[in-house]
């Protein structure tokens, strides 16, 4: 019989890292959801099931904290992954994961506030090019977080983030 996963459990909620009331960023982020991901599935997964088995929840984090729904992820998902992804797999993935999905939507929220006054500024106060910028500047910080963090993984970089893979 194999036992049900348990939710990875928050003190905080993500409007208060939004806010800046809580202090925890994509870093600390990863290394927590890494942690619960291979105190969960490492006993029963191979270490590169392990990290094939992180990288599909973490594009399903990341793409429910954009707010993506569950068809739309499932389009996506079909495409990238053969077997494609069946949609009870997703609903399972999303209930499972809802208290996850929120704090990292309130991570990258605040991330955007972090940099959208100095892109206003940049921009001379045109808004529409600070949103524009902005959002550039936070997929490409968690671009670039996603690659280190990826090294790290496999082992290419020393971890920087207090987790050993």
């Amino acid at each position: 019989m194999t036992k049900e996963p348990k939710p990875k459990k928050w003190d905080f909620t993500g409007t208060q890292v939004m806010k800046g009331e809580v202090d925890y960023t994509l870093e600390d982020y990863w290394r927590d959801m890494f942690k619960w991901f291979k105190d969960t599935w490492g006993g029963k997964l191979s270490p590169e099931k392990q990290e094939g088995g992180f990288n599909l929840i973490w594009v399903f984090l990341s793409l429910r904290a954009n707010m993506e729904n569950l068809e739309a992820i499932k389009k996506l998902m079909t495409k990238k992954h053969k077997p494609p992804i069946d949609m009870e797999v997703l609903e399972f993935l999303d209930s499972l994961h809802k208290k996850d999905i929120e704090i990292l939507r309130g991570i990258k929220q605040r991330l955007f506030l972090d940099f959208f006054e100095p892109s206003l500024t940049q921009s001379y106060g045109n808004e529409e090019q600070a949103v524009d910028t902005t959002i550039a500047f936070v997929n490409s910080y968690i671009q670039e977080h996603i690659q280190k963090a990826m090294q790290e993984t496999r082992g290419k970089k020393k971890p920087s983030r207090g987790y050993t893979p």
